[in-house]
């Protein structure tokens, strides 16, 4: 008996603490987990708060954006050396700037600045200055992937060099064409709206097509030649142009460019318009070849500018120039060593203007270039000049680097 209350007397007090310490826990985890709860809900209410303010905030930054954007700067840039027979040689430097700026996926703009230096050298007083021009700025639209309207100041879609060949690091020779040069015979860029597009044919084929209506060439009454691009139309007739482009395979395409319109002058005594109707065919061929371990890139522009004769432009003789070029290059890109980096290029060109002027020329121009990168290139080349007035040659030699960003 007295061994039994002994037992009871130590056990009893342990079973009370046991007892009381299973009270607290069970009240300890009923208020851990009431603080949990509450936790919760708090944390709940703040996401709800943030995510009605971040909404709010989206929503007022929608209203000053006019849709999701994309910007990208790029260009391109040239440094040249000409040394020409009977001139002095001289160094020259271009900056071509060309911004994009996408403000969805169906809209955009695009527009390239081109800085140069000009000679504004007068009798004893030597200068030059800094010109700016705006080479293109584009608007447009592309409700569909076959088709795309533009408005605003645009390189006319005739032929190929103007529009797609002339940045100095793409074009294969330092200087261009005789058709896009100073021969009046195609102009690079006009002022207005055009619509442009692509349809597949056959199994490997397409046909690519861009048409304009823009403010039309004026006429140069002193030598007769066209120039486009002035934001004030000087008469009341618009110019429709176009191009035309087939590949019957992806390494060919031929094209046909046309553009009608009336050429305004004015000599100051006598004004008018005058019929003018451009044409062009253009075939170019790219392709890449194992046998010869390169690339073989050749083209072909043919044009005419015919305008109205007027006893007020030159003297009435008949207004129509033609012109042409061929070029081929190749590069052996698929060499193992440093050749693959050197291109060789020849280019002949010629011009037939009006009988008058005394100025029809041919050229032939040799060229090695080498390739630093993807958009670098040295440029060496020789060119033989040929014209009708012998005194007027101009052999030159040049060396440029054209660069592209």
């Amino acid at each position: 008996m007295n061994t039994m209350k002994r037992v009871a007397a130590y056990f009893l007090p342990l079973a009370l603490a046991g007892g009381l310490h299973a009270q607290d826990r069970t009240k300890a985890l009923k208020e851990l987990n009431d603080r949990i709860e509450q936790l919760q809900k708090d944390t709940d209410e703040a996401f709800e708060e943030f995510e009605n303010r971040f909404l709010k905030t989206d929503q007022e930054l929608g209203r000053l954006r006019p849709g999701t954007t994309g910007f990208l700067f790029s260009g391109f840039s040239s440094f040249t050396y000409t040394d020409r027979a009977g001139s002095p040689s001289s160094f020259d430097v271009t900056f071509n700037p060309i911004f994009l700026f996408k403000l969805n996926d169906n809209l955009f703009i695009e527009s390239e600045v081109e800085f140069e230096l000009s000679d504004v050298s007068s009798a004893g007083e030597p200068g030059f200055e800094t010109d700016a021009g705006l080479e293109y700025a584009h608007m447009v639209w592309a409700p569909r992937d076959e088709i795309m309207v533009g408005v605003g100041k645009f390189l006319l879609p005739f032929g190929q060099f103007g529009e797609r060949l002339h940045p100095a690091w793409i074009n294969k020779l330092p200087d261009s064409p005789l058709l896009y040069g100073h021969s009046g015979i195609i102009p690079m860029n006009d002022i207005g709206i055009d619509i442009r597009g692509g349809i597949r044919v056959m199994e490997r084929g397409s046909v690519n097509y861009a048409f304009y209506l823009t403010n039309g060439p004026m006429l140069d009454t002193t030598e007769g030649t066209i120039s486009t691009g002035d934001p004030t139309d000087n008469n009341f007739n618009k110019a429709l142009g176009g191009r035309v482009g087939f590949l019957p395979h992806p390494s060919v395409e031929i094209g046909v460019s046309f553009m009608s319109g009336k050429s305004a002058f004015d000599t100051g005594t006598v004004s008018g318009d005058l019929d003018t109707l451009l044409l062009g065919v253009d075939v170019a061929y790219i392709r890449s070849f194992d046998a010869i371990k390169g690339t073989l890139d050749a083209r072909f522009e043919w044009a005419q500018s015919d305008v109205d004769s007027d006893p007020a432009i030159l003297g009435g003789v008949d207004n129509l120039r033609r012109g042409w070029y061929s070029q081929i290059a190749y590069r052996p890109d698929k060499l193992e060593s440093l050749f693959k980096n050197f291109e060789c290029v020849l280019r002949f060109d010629s011009v037939k203007l009006p009988s008058s002027l005394n100025e029809d020329r041919s050229r032939f121009t040799l060229g090695t270039n080498y390739w630093i990168g993807n958009s670098t290139v040295v440029k060496l080349a020789y060119q033989f000049d040929e014209r009708d007035d012998s005194s007027q040659e101009t052999d030159s030699f040049m060396f440029q680097v054209g660069m592209g960003f």
